[in-house]
């Protein structure tokens, strides 16, 4: 029973690894889309949120590493890029 429970959270933790892998592997290629679209961007307000959107990722990613309470999505108008 013991090596059944072991083996189950054993299953468990590698299953959250994959989960936090592919998230990661998720928000790095949506910071580089970001970059990319901000880089092409004309237009001054669209530019700006995608500036934004780009900080707050960033932003985020500097809370999670030094391990401080992430912030809360800032709100702008229009639609969010996420």
């Amino acid at each position: 029973m013991a090596r059944f429970v072991l083996d189950v959270i054993s299953i468990q933790k590698q299953a959250h690894a994959e989960r936090v892998m592919a998230m990661q592997e998720n928000k790095k290629k949506k910071w580089m889309e970001l970059c990319e679209q901000a880089a092409a961007e004309q237009d001054p307000k669209k530019l700006a949120a995608l500036i934004l959107e780009i900080n707050f990722m960033l932003e985020a990613k500097e809370l999670r590493l030094t391990g401080k309470v992430p912030i809360t999505h800032p709100a702008v108008e229009g639609d969010w890029l996420t």
